[in-house]
């Protein structure tokens, strides 16, 4: 599910709220994780890393995804190197950072 959220565009930020916080909505939240409790598990356990991991590549893939539908059939190459500008930067930043990197 979150998954489909996010493929449809939706940013998303998990949050731990403390039971009856006074948080609205958190009683309809709680009906649903109880629902999910009783519903059927997986026959073995899937980890936080798995999950972390499957979430990671399912967003790699929609920007990707994103990219290719955008660019068309327009060649292009990558000019800077995986992970070498920061996710965490402001445009301006990570704009100058590119350029700065790639020599454009």
């Amino acid at each position: 599910m979150l998954a489909e959220l996010i493929i449809s565009g939706w940013a998303l930020l998990l949050k731990w709220v403390p039971s009856h916080g006074g948080v609205p909505g958190n009683e309809r939240v709680d009906v649903m994780a109880k629902r999910g409790a009783e519903s059927n598990q997986p026959e073995f356990p899937i980890t936080f890393k798995t999950i972390c991991n499957h979430i990671t590549a399912t967003i790699d893939n929609f920007h990707s995804k994103s990219f290719k539908d955008f660019s068309g059939n327009k060649r292009w190459k990558c000019l800077a190197a995986e992970d070498c500008i920061p996710m965490y930067l402001e445009c301006v930043e990570a704009i100058a950072n590119f350029r700065l990197t790639t020599g454009l």
